[in-house]
């Protein structure tokens, strides 16, 4: 009869919870980086649809 020796199996175990801890912590550090470009990104976009507004206004202002 086969028997499994959990002790033997601890170690690996938490190893294996460490490095998936950091893993999870790498990938919640980039996810925080990328939502803050995101929020950059449309800060300037929204700037930009001010500008192009501003020149479709001085356009017709002009015609």
């Amino acid at each position: 009869m086969l028997s499994v020796r959990y002790i033997y199996l601890i170690a690996p175990m938490i190893k294996a919870m460490q490095e998936l801890s950091e893993h999870n912590n790498k990938l919640e550090k980039e996810n925080k980086q990328q939502k803050d470009k995101i929020e950059q990104f449309q800060l300037e976009l929204k700037e930009i649809k001010g500008w192009i507004e501003q020149i479709k206004e001085s356009s017709k202002q002009n015609n």
